[in-house]
């Protein structure tokens, strides 16, 4: 089966779709507590109302780009992993910088549909693009573990690492 075939497929949508999904649902709850909360401590319904028509622009306008990046990486990378985590993080300099220098590493000479395979698409997808900003979360658990004398974020994170990386080498033994 094409590669691109496989990145495309029912399976994957379906999980890009759920994850983005959740984050839809999380948003409009935040946003209805929100509201509630301003309504609560007197605030004004045009005040609102406001506040939520400029956020709302300025949420969509930026996101122009990162559709631009989906197409961008779509090509290569198939949808629905561009765009879940575009849709999700909307780090596009992010993105696109690690997919390239990740192809290089593999070997390609460059993010070029025709010469992906599973095992390079693993390194782009699963190790640069989410391990690079699992470090980030990773040095912030670091300092709350620091800060608040309690290391559970911490072993949180080091045990989804943990799950990562299993599923990487059973990926690259099957």
């Amino acid at each position: 089966m094409n590669i691109l075939r496989q990145l495309n497929s029912l399976p994957l949508y379906a999980v890009c779709c759920t994850i983005i999904l959740l984050v839809i649902i999380l948003c409009i709850v935040f946003i209805l507590k929100s509201y509630r909360t301003g309504l609560k401590i007197g605030m004004d319904k045009s005040v609102l109302k406001n506040v939520m028509i400029s956020s709302a622009s300025f949420t969509i306008i930026p996101s122009i780009s990162i559709l631009l990046g989906v197409i961008a990486l779509s090509g290569t990378l198939g949808i629905p992993l561009p765009w879940m985590r575009l849709s999700i993080i909307g780090a596009l300099h992010y993105e696109t910088t690690v997919a390239e220098i990740a192809a290089t590493s593999t070997g390609m000479s460059g993010l070029v549909a025709s010469e992906m395979t599973a095992q390079s698409y693993t390194s782009i997808a699963m190790i640069a693009m989410f391990i690079g900003l699992c470090s980030a979360y990773l040095c912030s658990y670091v300092g709350m573990a620091v800060r608040t004398n309690t290391c559970t974020p911490l072993l949180v994170a080091l045990m989804g690492a943990a799950l990562l990386i299993l599923k990487i080498k059973l990926t690259l033994l099957g």
